[in-house]
């Protein structure tokens, strides 16, 4: 089980942004509407590439599967978890409730 501080991610919304690069701000900006501190968020295909993007600054834990994270050019990825798919697998069972932004 995956942990946030005292609060166990199962009681918390986890994120999977799938949006194409010209809608991912867009859909980041949704997600600031909706997002609370003890949510995760997992970025996926062309939304990888907004992994250093001011809108996700102040949220954490993060998450890119490792093919993903092959477009984003060795990026320093300070908050950033790079996770293979056994470990993605484990994480979206881990919540109660799971959101895809597109």
């Amino acid at each position: 089980m995956f942990y946030i501080g005292d609060l166990p991610m199962s009681e918390a919304t986890l994120y999977l942004i799938q949006s194409h690069f010209g809608s991912t701000e867009h859909t980041l900006n949704q997600l600031d509407q909706i997002y609370s501190p003890s949510d995760a968020i997992v970025l996926m295909g062309d939304s990888a590439l907004y992994a250093q993007s001011d809108l996700l600054k102040d949220k954490n834990p993060i998450f890119i599967l490792e093919n993903d994270a092959e477009v984003l050019a060795h990026q320093m990825l300070d908050a950033i978890q790079i996770i293979d798919y056994p470990k993605f697998a484990e994480i979206v069972l881990s919540f109660n409730r799971c959101i895809s932004l597109k």
